[in-house]
C-alpha cells in the first residue's frame, strides 16, 4: 500500500473513476446496482491489510479483507467490469497491467 490509510470513500471513487476509464456510459448504467454494491464491500483499508477479489464459478464476486469475507455480489459481466480497471484500456496502474499480464518491457 502507498498510503498509511486509504479511506472507504477514497476506496469507492478510485472503483468509479476506473469504471468510468473504462466502461461506457450505457453499461455503467446497467450495472450501476452491481458496481455500487462492489465498490460499498471495500472498507477503509490501512498499511498491512490484505484485500482478496476471488472471481467465482457463477460468475459472482467475493470480497475479503483481512481474511474475512466481505460479502459477495453477483451479476453479469461484474468480473469483466472489475477486470477492466486493472487490464482495460486505461488501467489504474500500467504497471500493474504489464505484471498481470506477464508481459516484459
Amino acid at each position: 500500500m502507498l498510503y498509511h490509510e486509504v479511506s472507504q470513500q477514497e476506496m469507492r471513487s478510485a472503483w468509479e473513476e476506473g469504471f468510468a476509464d473504462n466502461l461506457s456510459l450505457v453499461r455503467r448504467q446497467a450495472m450501476a446496482p452491481q458496481l455500487s454494491a462492489f465498490e460499498a464491500l471495500f472498507p477503509t483499508l490501512r498499511k498491512g491489510d490484505v484485500t482478496t477479489v476471488d472471481f467465482m464459478p457463477d460468475g459472482s464476486m467475493r470480497v475479503s479483507v483481512n481474511g474475512t469475507l466481505r460479502g459477495t455480489v453477483s451479476g453479469s459481466g461484474l468480473g469483466a467490469a472489475v477486470l477492466s480497471v486493472w487490464l482495460g484500456r486505461y488501467p489504474a496502474d500500467a504497471d500493474l497491467k504489464v505484471g498481470m499480464l506477464g508481459v516484459e518491457d
